[in-house]
Parts: C-alpha cells; structure tokens; sequence
C-alpha cells in the first residue's frame, strides 16, 4: 500500500515564506519540478522542501493539504498552488497523445531542479515513513512464479559498466575496511558447491595478468602459511592402509592413498 506524504516548500530567503503545498508518494517530494509560477518563485528565492506528515490514508493526505494551502494562504495569496487542494489525482496516466505533447514541449529544455539534490531532512522523513512495517514490501515473500520472471527478465542482461570516478569513490569507500570473522565465514559457506563458470575464470585470469603481490601482501601469506604448516605439524593424522603422514613444507599432506 502506498504511502503519501503532505510537504511544504518554502523560500530560502533570510525570512522564509511558504509558497506551495503538495501531496504525493516518495516519488512524487523528490521531484523539484511543479507548474512555472512555482518555478518563477523557486528560481528567484530557492527552495527548502519540509515534509509534514505521511500517510496510508490518501483521503487524510488530501484534507491535511487543503488545511495547509489554507493556513499559508498559497492559493489566493502568495503563492503558487492553483487550487484550494483536497481534489488527488492518484493513480491517473497521461494519454500517449498527452506525452507526446509533454515531451515536444519539454525538448531541449534543461530541468532547473539539475545538480541540486533533496534536502537530507526530507530524504531522513521519508526513509522513516518507509522503514519496518510502514513499508508496502514488507514481510512480503516473492512467489516462485514471480522468481522465475524475474530471473527471466534479468537473464544475461549485463550491467552498465562504471565511470572511473565511480570506481575511485567505491575504492575510497572500503579502504581500510576488514569484515568480521563471522561475514567471512557467511560469504564462504554461501560460495561452497558454487563451481564458477569458464567464462569467469578466464575473466579472474585475466584480471590477475601482470599484477605482482606487494611487500605487504607477500609478508601477510608468508605468515599465514607458517601458521598454517604449525597447524599441521601439531595435528595427528590417522589413515588406514598403507598412507603414510609425511609433512612437507607444512602446506600440504602427501602420500594419502584412497
């Protein structure tokens, strides 16, 4: 079930006005985009988005803004609603004749809400009015029918690959990050009996030509592998027949016989 929320946008003057109310989904308060007398107002004062409530009740939704148009007189005073509000028009889809006329008239024409993004304060309300049990997703387990569309769908569509700049942010991220024992243990046992496929061997093959281990690196496997062969060394074997417990360089075990 949907969830609507009530907002209020105001000047970002030193004494800020309220200039238009809305209601709508998550979607609906991100977009900074309304009718030209809201984007006069907007371009010439700024902007702040205040969320004031959200909703499953659309009806509530539409009452709360018609009060709010109301108290901050953003119809017949200052302002730039156009209605008294309360009317809704969720759920309504544009005609293909009315998008293609949105689409000629908006060609070429840069969005004036680009390269500013949604306040931190309405984006922290809206995840909050979204999380746990507000949310329409949960507890809501997928069928297997509905599994297997999506497998459908998403079979051997490859990703679109990312911008350097991307990879460098992604790189910063997890630096000096180290997951615990416990993550580790969890994304090994989720890998066991998942044999990889040829084309991501030769994938990982490739990715590993020409790169040589740092000192760092080379000092850290030596250490394992010395712990490792101590592991080894203080472990009894017992095996039947013939095989013997020879112990090389602690790596490994030889002379195992079936």
């Amino acid at each position: 079930m949907k969830i609507f929320f009530v907002y209020v946008d105001w000047t970002t003057e030193e004494t800020p006005r309220p200039f238009y109310v809305g209601k709508g989904t998550a979607k609906r308060v991100e977009e900074l985009q309304r009718n030209q007398v809201w984007e006069r107002i907007a371009t010439k004062h700024g902007i702040t988005r205040r969320v004031e409530m959200g909703t499953r009740d659309e009806s509530f939704a539409l009452e709360h803004e018609r009060v709010l148009i109301a108290f901050h007189n953003t119809y017949m005073g200052w302002g730039a609603n156009l209605t008294e509000g309360g009317e809704g028009c969720s759920g309504y889809k544009h005609t293909d004749e009315a998008r293609r006329v949105m689409s000629e008239k908006n060609l070429g024409r840069e969005a004036w809400n680009r390269n500013r993004p949604v306040p931190s304060e309405v984006r922290e309300k809206i995840a909050a009015a979204l999380k746990g049990s507000n949310n329409a997703n949960f507890g809501v387990s997928k069928s297997e029918k509905t599994k297997a569309k999506l497998r459908a769908a998403n079979l051997g569509r490859k990703a679109k690959p990312h911008s350097e700049e991307f990879k460098r942010y992604i790189s910063s991220v997890h630096k000096g990050v180290t997951k615990s024992v416990a993550s580790n243990e969890k994304r090994s046992a989720a890998l066991v009996g998942k044999p990889k496929s040829d084309e991501a061997r030769e994938r990982m093959s490739k990715a590993k030509q020409g790169t040589t281990w740092s000192l760092e690196r080379r000092l850290a496997f030596e250490r394992k592998r010395k712990e490792n062969a101590k592991i080894i060394e203080s472990t009894s074997f017992e095996f039947d027949g013939s095989a013997s417990n020879a112990v090389g360089d602690g790596s490994q075990v030889h002379g195992i016989q079936g």
